[in-house]
């Protein structure tokens, strides 16, 4: 049960989730950081690009306004109110900054502000620097609104993973006394030098570590700012807990981050400022990539076990105004982006469980298990959590994870251990230890917390259904975007209607997808390399070991990368290429003509041939015909993007992370040889079947997952709805948990559920006041169901529910 103060708390709070084209709750953009930063930058032309950053940082944070909430026992925030959203117009999309300014999202008053802000930094933007420097076919698929791939930088933003035990273990103030020292030396050789290439480096160097320092200090200066506010409010606060609580906050805020903190309270208060300034303030993020219950539990264990000087139930209200705290993060994204993140936006995912990366024994903790209970607690769709499992788990602990899946709850969804670690070490040459000590980077893509920390966007993505229409059309686009319909955007394939056998037309499917793969592997490098040039990050420079030790900011230190292509409706290809294979090409029921002129009248007077379309083999029934297409696909799909290479040269592999982009593509492609009519959503995972198109129960679907090769996948999400009535009880809890055992010792790589009546979601349709904590799962993420439109509650329905027997 909640306490007053969290439940206060939860009520208030003001999450930034999208809902249509809007927000659940009202927000609007802060200028704070803009303005700041814009004040700054206009200062420092012609310095180091590194320290220009720095001093941008340090200008934010002297002056941008700070507040504490009446319920917060931890502080800190990225504007000046809940309210608010920060903007990087460094970095962002202009134009959707624009839109947001038209739409209203900002103060009035500021208005003409904004519209100044826009226009000094156009000409200095990331994206736009980025689409300078593309080709003309680069910059039709890039700027088609995902259509064909998601690559450009200014419509997503990016990811920091630091090591979280440099900071928490030397603080702030023992990261900048390494700084000073390193600085000493530099300066000395660089006094000492007599030219050649070495001073070159060497004054690199030197620009970089000054601006580290420049924006460490900034952030202990930040911290102090709350200290004296939080004291100042104590002096005033009558009633006298508050007060007691108001004088702690300001104790805890003039140590930490300074300092390595001394009490759980204290670890998680210094997290979150810097969370907050390298996450949010120094360059926009989203996501979280931290093994929650690994990184806090040696000042849970002093204070809540050894020392009990922290009571159980303190700790769990710390941890759950931790959770809402997320839960607030957000960013502006394009309209487009909105529409397919309904119920979410930042995409925070914590990791819990696992194995410890020492030894490779079991990792889970009492706070494993205390996090669990704060998630069962607040009942939220966000922060997102992934449960590493493995053979050896605690029983225990499984046994909760379970118990609150079952719950209905949609989360955790469950990560297979042994596969993660295989494939990180195999694909992507991570030692073992390294490989044991991961954590979801974004939504479902893993990557190790140690020794090689995020400090990029490692992801891009690709929809292999549009090339699949690209085939059927020699590269001409016919759907949309309406101003390409008509046009050829990709290469020439041939006529399909020229084939004779089946492989022929898969040959040329294959070779439309390799084509998107070298596009879009050319745009991701492009705008990673100017990234580097532009964006420096000096704050997030000193909470990287390997910056640190290379006296280099981070975006100039070496590094070994994770790279991944998400390829949503992988399985709505599938199913479009066995029903061509089989009655196309095998049964040669219909001619390829035949097909091709029912796709364009989007099956309108094809009615009997689109029932044989739809009643061929589908993926997800344990049918091997099908299920050999699928192989193949997935097989082909691995090996395309095994061809090209990231910006650090690394082959992606890839991930099967749809978010909702089954409703983004839905409007982009047109009818297909699955049964799909214009418009209609796609697969809502990346292996499991298309809702409906399961015929044989959920063993039958896990089985035809399983012949997927997951060492060629860096993820997967295989989504599925049980009916609550078949996991009742001890008997029910037990059933399901032998399935998702099963499963996992099958190689799946991730199980996410729903487990929910129809019923009971046609009911919060009509009736959204009595289900305001129902939570579903969508792909990726959890969503709180009456936050969303009902065309998106349709689809969720629309999934089969299945029962264990």
């Amino acid at each position: 049960m909640l306490s007053k103060r969290i439940e206060s708390f939860k009520e208030n709070h003001v999450p930034k989730h999208f809902k249509s084209m809007g927000y659940v709750k009202g927000v609007y953009l802060s200028i704070e950081r803009s303005r700041y930063f814009t004040e700054s930058w206009k200062t420092t032309e012609g310095e180091p690009l590194s320290i220009r950053k720095a001093k941008a940082v340090a200008n934010y944070f002297r002056k941008c306004s700070i507040f504490i909430r009446p319920e917060e026992l931890i502080v800190g925030y990225f504007a000046e109110s809940a309210s608010a959203l920060t903007v990087t117009l460094d970095t962002f999309d202009p134009k959707g900054i624009e839109a947001y300014v038209k739409e209203g999202y900002v103060k009035p008053e500021e208005a003409d502000e904004w519209l100044e802000l826009i226009a000094y930094w156009k000409p200095r933007n990331l994206q736009l620097t980025v689409l300078g420097a593309l080709t003309e076919e680069e910059k039709t698929l890039a700027q088609a609104k995902n259509a064909y791939m998601e690559v450009l930088p200014g419509e997503y933003t990016s990811r920091t993973q630091p090591d979280h035990d440099l900071y928490l273990n030397l603080g702030l103030d023992g990261i900048l006394e390494q700084l000073r020292g390193k600085l000493a030396v530099l300066e000395t050789e660089r006094n000492n030098s007599v030219g050649g290439p070495e001073l070159i480096e060497t004054q690199k160097k030197l620009f970089d570590v000054r601006a580290m320092i420049i924006a460490a200090e900034a952030v202990v200066d930040w911290a102090n700012r709350y200290s004296r506010l939080a004291a100042q409010m104590a002096q005033d606060e009558k009633d006298p807990k508050r007060k007691s609580e108001l004088e702690q906050i300001s104790k805890n805020c003039a140590w930490v981050p300074a300092n390595p903190p001394r009490t759980f309270w204290e670890a998680i208060q210094s997290h979150w400022l810097l969370f907050i300034a390298y996450h949010c303030v120094e360059h926009l993020c989203h996501g979280t990539s931290l093994r929650l219950d690994q990184v806090f539990w040696p000042w849970y264990e002093k204070d809540v076990i050894i020392d009990k000087s922290l009571t159980r139930e303190d700790a769990l209200g710390l941890m759950e105004e931790l959770l809402l705290h997320v839960d607030e993060m957000g960013r502006p994204l394009p309209l487009h982006r909105r529409q397919t993140l309904q119920g979410a936006n930042y995409l925070a995912t914590y990791t819990i469980g696992g194995v410890k990366q020492e030894d490779g024994t079991d990792a889970s903790n009492e706070l494993t298990m205390l996090i669990l209970d704060a998630m069962d607690e607040l009942r939220l769709n966000h922060p997102d959590f992934k449960f590493r499992w493995h053979p050896e788990v605690n029983p225990r602990i499984y046994q909760r994870v379970l118990e609150l899946v079952r719950s209905g709850l949609g989360q955790p969804s469950v990560k297979n251990d042994p596969v993660v670690i295989d494939g990180l070490m195999q694909h992507y040459g991570f030692s073992l230890e390294e490989a044991r000590s991961w954590a979801v980077v974004g939504c479902i893509s893993p990557a190790p917390t140690i020794n090689w920390g995020r400090a990029r966007r490692d992801a891009w993505g690709t929809a292999p259904l549009k090339f699949l229409e690209l085939a059927l059309n020699n590269g001409v686009e016919v759907t949309a975007p309406k101003e390409l319909v008509g046009k050829q955007v990709s290469i020439s394939t041939g006529d399909p209607r020229s084939f004779k056998t089946y492989d022929e037309f898969f040959d040329a499917f294959r070779r439309q997808y390799a084509y998107c793969m070298q596009v879009s592997a050319r745009v991701k490098t492009i705008s990673e390399h100017y990234n580097s040039e532009y964006c420096k990050r000096p704050l997030s420079s000193c909470l990287f070991k390997r910056s640190l030790e290379a006296c280099r900011d981070i975006m100039d230190t070496p590094e070994k990368t994770v790279p991944w292509a998400n390829d949503p409706s992988i399985v709505d290809t599938v199913d479009s290429l066995i029903a061509i294979k089989k009655l196309v090409y095998e049964k040669k029921k219909y001619a390829m003509d035949e097909l091709l002129t029912a796709l364009e009248a989007n099956w309108e007077g094809y009615e009997v041939m689109r029932q044989d379309f739809l009643n061929a083999p589908k993926f997800g029934n344990n049918d091997d015909y099908a299920d050999a297409v699928a192989v193949q696909t997935y097989d082909m799909v691995a090996d395309e993007m095994s061809k090209v290479k990231d910006y650090n040269g690394m082959s992606p592999m890839p991930s099967g992370l749809v978010i909702t982009r089954m409703w983004l593509l839905a409007e982009k492609i047109g009818a297909m040889p699955n049964g799909r009519r214009f418009n209609e959503p796609l697969a809502d995972g990346g292996i499991n079947p298309f809702a409906g198109f399961d015929k044989n129960g959920p063993v039958a679907a896990i089985v035809s997952a399983s012949k997927i090769d997951a060492k060629k996948q860096k993820a997967n999400i295989f989504n599925q709805k049980f009916s609550p009535s078949s996991l009742e009880g001890e008997a029910g809890l037990k059933k399901f948990q032998d399935y998702v055992t099963a499963a996992m010792n099958m190689g799946l790589d991730m199980l996410q559920f729903n487990v929910v009546d129809a019923a009971s979601l046609r009911d919060a349709q009509n009736h959204p006041e009595k289900y305001p904590n129902l939570v579903v799962r969508i792909s990726g993420y959890n969503a709180n169901f009456v936050e969303m439109d009902k065309y998106v509650q349709d689809a969720v329905i629309k999934r089969t529910e299945h029962s264990l027997a």
